[in-house]
């Protein structure tokens, strides 16, 4: 099961306290509300917190936190966050295996005027690819990457590496929720200037994969998203790079300015605030678009460029770093005002159902 799945396995058969047990806290006690209980090797047996959602927080002035289940998990076994799953799997003794969607090609000729998320899918087997596959490349950093800020520590966390035969930056993708040294897919990013001329396509699939069925960064990510409470959705692997740079966790993409069905249900699954971030050059509506998918299920924000800190193409993830904190501070709730003038804008656009 991947996190959300094992997240809704262990709230529908009540499995919260066997967890905790499994993991060392004690002097556990329970209120229509909330789980309360003792940290390892603690006293205090109210500094732990854990929701019926599995929202988790830790009040002991020696390790504070926040999270869920699985970060509860992290932060006390002191492992990764697909360790994390695997060992919850292990203490409710269910076979740890998680499954792949893929959404269906949907024909209608009118899909180039619907948004992504109206696409259905189904569950299929999809071949991942063990991390032996990247030892053709060369993993040093990139000049080109380095030159934008994006750190070797980032490289190395993201498995960035190098083609010399298709002079290509090779990105890597990690399933969101499976293992770490198994990737779904493999983009390169060519490092040719005048790619274009050529004839060049700038991102190619060097192991091609259905971007739609997974959120890029959120594998390395996942620990950082909890603890701070919101996720930062961009549009292109890049974006997640230079913010790690920064020593700022929360970033992921969708490798594209559209989102998919299977996206918005992984991003809901993280309980977080859920921020939008897409380049200069998209429009509101498409903003407002992708913020609907969350409208009255999750806390929704994004980032609008109203002050034209951004060049013309640029991501937010490519402001220096005072000014993203700025663009950040300044994020806009998608609310109810926001949902009348998305409905506005959609009925100009189309006209009335």
């Amino acid at each position: 099961m991947n996190a959300s799945k094992l997240k809704e396995y262990i709230i529908e058969n009540d499995l919260t306290i066997k967890i905790l047990e499994s993991i060392g806290c004690h002097s556990i006690h329970c209120s229509e509300k909330e789980i309360r209980c003792a940290l390892p090797n603690k006293t205090n047996d109210t500094a732990l917190s854990i929701k019926s959602n599995l929202y988790v927080r830790s009040y002991s002035a020696d390790n504070e936190f926040q999270g869920d289940i699985i970060t509860l998990v992290m932060e006390i076994c002191k492992i990764s966050f697909v360790g994390s799953i695997k060992y919850i799997h292990k203490i409710l003794d269910i076979p740890y295996k998680y499954e792949i969607k893929k959404e269906e090609k949907n024909n209608n000729p009118l899909d180039i005027f619907l948004k992504a998320s109206s696409h259905n899918s189904n569950e299929v087997d999809i071949d991942l690819i063990n991390k032996s596959c990247l030892s053709e490349y060369i993993h040093h950093p990139h000049i080109n990457f380095v030159r934008e800020g994006i750190l070797a520590s980032t490289h190395k966390e993201f498995a960035i590496a190098y083609d010399p035969e298709t002079h290509r930056i090779v990105i890597p993708h990690r399933y969101w929720s499976g293992d770490r040294d198994e990737f779904i897919g493999i983009i390169g990013r060519t490092v040719i200037d005048n790619w274009k001329e050529l004839g060049v396509h700038k991102y190619f699939p060097l192991k091609k994969h259905p971007k739609s069925i997974n959120i890029y960064g959120l594998n390395e990510n996942y620990k950082t998203i909890q603890d701070k409470g919101h996720v930062v959705v961009f549009e292109a692997e890049k974006s997640v790079l230079k913010r790690h740079s920064r020593f700022d966790g929360t970033g992921v993409a969708l490798c594209g300015h559209s989102i998919s069905k299977e996206q918005v249900k992984i991003l809901s699954s993280l309980n977080v605030e859920i921020v939008i971030a897409l380049d200069k050059d998209i429009d509101e509506y498409r903003t407002y678009e992708i913020c609907e998918n969350f409208y009255k299920t999750r806390k929704v924000s994004f980032i609008l460029d109203r002050n034209n800190i951004l060049g013309q193409k640029d991501s937010p993830a490519d402001a220096h770093n005072d000014l993203y904190v700025e663009l950040f501070n300044n994020r806009e709730t998608y609310d109810i005002q926001r949902h009348k003038e998305y409905l506005k804008m959609k009925e100009d656009r189309y006209g009335k159902k």
